[in-house]
């Protein structure tokens, strides 16, 4: 059975949103891409209810007519300073003797990691996986799935944002006449489409600069090492003439690395991604300041011929997109709908009896 998905990603002064559809073998066809800039959102925060809503009901309605089919529900992507992450871990025990490790279980784990105590007026954003444990055996980021053992252990990465944006973001996707269906963190989703496996296993710094934010994140091994949000973008190194002042480039950028150093974290390369990518230097500072190898990121895990913009644009949307893609295809992989009605059943019988 096919699958449509579309994706709206909350950025620092726009708004992209794309639609595709996911056949039942986990193949993806991109079916329409928009995007818009925003008087409604600033900073990844929705500042404006009522032009945020149009805004969103607008791009949503070109999108409708662009892929030719019906959008109920949608997927929102954000960012912000107000993000927060720390670490946690869940654990379950499966079964006294050795039983497959199910969906259902993972679910459990993540949402037991998840149970952390937030201050007042915080909620949890999204949780992305460092490592899973099954019996003391590290999996790294690899699903546990289909896997015996008797204990199931996650490490996770919680995000946390304030309630109030939360809630905004579900205000606006209702009155603009839709269903949210989910709200996903922006940086570990443009990881997705725009880093290889090559990169996130030796070590690599993903930095999406945008108006007036900079999303910095860390990955090495597979998994999500660092993350940091910056308070400047590409206003701040744009002159009134919006030519990169490049004394300001080089600050901002020298702050960045001294950030990311003292936390100790190590990385191979470097890629760039959002507005600033298609700045005139930007990446050869980069490469100055760091000392490392760095490139611009753009989406590349998609079998339809994209602009140099939207696989710019669209690097959230698209990692969101591929991400349920892969996961359809990681169901099939792990068998046959007998074999999972079997483990369903006896997932059923060790949690209740």
């Amino acid at each position: 059975m096919k699958k449509n998905i579309t994706v709206i990603d909350l950025g620092s002064d726009n708004i992209a949103a794309a639609s595709a559809l996911i056949d039942k073998k986990g193949g993806v066809s991109l079916l329409a891409l928009g995007n818009s800039h925003s008087d409604g959102i600033t900073a990844g925060v929705i500042t404006d209810i009522n032009k945020a809503t149009e805004e969103i009901a607008s791009l949503l309605s070109k999108l409708k007519d662009g892929a030719a089919r019906n959008i109920k529900s949608v997927i929102v992507s954000t960012r912000g300073a107000d993000i927060q992450m720390e670490t946690a871990r869940g654990m379950i025990a499966l079964s006294r003797t050795p039983r497959e490790v199910t969906k259902r279980d993972v679910k459990r784990c993540l949402d037991i990691a998840a149970m952390v105590k937030l201050a007042e007026g915080r909620t949890v954003l999204d949780k992305v996986v460092k490592r899973f444990i099954v019996d003391g055996v590290d999996y790294g980021v690899k699903t546990p799935i289909g896997h015996y053992g008797i204990k199931l252990e996650v490490e996770v990465f919680v995000a946390t944002t304030r309630t109030s944006k939360i809630n905004n973001i579900e205000k606006c996707v209702d009155h603009a006449g839709f269903i949210l269906d989910d709200i996903r963190l922006s940086g570990p989703a443009s990881a997705s489409s725009v880093l290889d496996n090559a990169e996130k296993e030796k070590g690599v710094l993903l930095m999406d600069i945008g108006e007036v934010l900079i999303e910095a994140i860390v990955l090495r091994k597979g998994a999500l090492r660092y993350f940091r949000v910056f308070k400047k973008g590409t206003a701040y190194i744009r002159d009134n003439k919006e030519r990169v002042d490049g004394k300001r480039l080089v600050e901002l950028l020298r702050s960045i690395c001294s950030e990311i150093t003292l936390s100790g974290e190590a990385f191979t390369s470097i890629v760039i991604t959002g507005s600033g990518a298609l700045l005139d230097s930007v990446i050869e500072e980069a490469e100055n300041i760091f000392g490392l190898p760095a490139r611009m990121g753009i989406v590349r895990k998609t079998r339809s011929a994209m602009s140099s913009q939207d696989a710019i644009l669209h690097t959230a949307t698209i990692g969101i997109i591929e991400n349920a893609a892969q996961e359809r295809r990681k169901a099939i992989a792990r068998g046959n709908p007998l074999q999972k009605l079997a483990s369903k059943v006896l997932d059923i019988y060790e949690n209740y009896f």
